[in-house]
C-alpha cells in the first residue's frame, strides 16, 4: 500500500512539472527508481504514457490556460460547467446561451489573461492544502511582505516563492496545477484578504457563545434575504 502511494506521489510530481526540461530530469530519476523496485510498472508507464503520441500531453504544462489539465478534458469541462454555472439543472437554449456568453466566456478569458491553468468559478482548497498553509511559519520560512506581495524563502532548500495576494498568483508548480497553493492560502490570511477565485476560511478571533453565534447567523440570513 505504501509503495502504491509513493508511485502515485511520483506521478503527481511528474504531472505538475512546469516545462519539458524539468519533466525530463525528474522522469529520468523517477524511472530509474521504478525500474529497480517495480520494473514491470516502469516499462508499462514508459510505453503507455511517455512514448508515442497517444498520451504524451498529460503534463500540466502541455495544457494552455483556461483548459482542464486532466486526461479527459471534455468530461472535466462538463462537470465544471454543471457544478459552477447551471447548478445541475436544465435550461432553455436561450438561457444556456446567455450563461455561456455572459459568464463562462468572461471567466475563461480572465483565466487566460492571468495564466491560470484550472478553470473554476471558485476554488475550494482541500484539507491537505489548508493544513500545509497553517504549517508555514517563521521557523521554516523567511517571510517578507510589501503590500499584497509576499515572498517566502524556505530555509531548508532556499526555494523562493513570490505571491501576489490580490491576483492570487504564485510561482510554484502546484499553483499551475490546482489554481491555488499553500503559499497563496497563507498569504491571503497574512494580508487579511478575501478572494474572488479562492475560498478563504475565516475563524473568529474571540470566543462567541452558542447563542451569540446563532444570532449572527440569523442576522446574516435576514441580510441575504433582503438583497435577493
Amino acid at each position: 500500500m505504501k509503495e502504491q502511494k509513493d508511485i502515485l506521489l511520483d506521478i503527481d510530481e511528474l504531472h505538475s512539472t512546469t516545462s519539458q526540461t524539468e519533466h525530463y530530469e525528474l522522469y529520468r530519476i523517477t524511472f530509474r527508481r521504478w525500474y529497480e523496485q517495480h520494473s514491470a510498472f516502469a516499462y508499462y508507464f514508459e510505453n503507455q504514457w511517455n512514448s508515442g503520441s497517444a498520451f504524451n500531453e498529460w503534463k500540466v504544462f502541455c495544457c494552455p490556460p483556461g483548459v482542464a489539465n486532466t486526461n479527459n478534458l471534455l468530461e472535466s469541462f462538463n462537470a465544471m460547467f454543471k457544478r459552477s454555472y447551471t447548478n445541475h439543472t436544465r435550461h432553455t437554449m436561450s438561457a444556456l446561451y446567455d450563461i455561456i456568453h455572459d459568464r463562462l466566456l468572461v471567466n475563461l478569458s480572465r483565466e487566460v489573461i492571468h495564466g491560470r491553468k484550472v478553470f473554476q468559478l471558485k476554488h475550494k482548497p482541500d484539507r491537505a492544502a489548508l493544513l500545509k498553509a497553517n504549517g508555514i511559519n517563521e521557523k521554516t520560512y523567511h517571510i517578507t511582505s510589501s503590500g499584497s506581495m509576499v515572498t517566502l524563502v524556505k530555509k531548508e532548500s532556499n526555494e523562493t516563492y513570490r505571491v501576489n495576494a490580490v491576483q492570487c498568483t504564485c510561482q510554484c508548480k502546484y499553483y499551475h496545477k490546482r489554481g491555488y497553493c499553500k503559499h497563496i492560502l497563507y498569504s491571503l490570511n497574512r494580508c487579511n484578504l478575501d478572494s474572488d477565485v479562492i475560498e478563504v476560511k475565516r475563524t473568529l478571533s474571540t470566543r462567541v457563545t452558542r447563542k451569540g453565534r446563532k444570532k449572527c447567523e440569523e442576522g446574516l440570513e435576514m441580510h441575504c434575504l433582503h438583497y435577493r
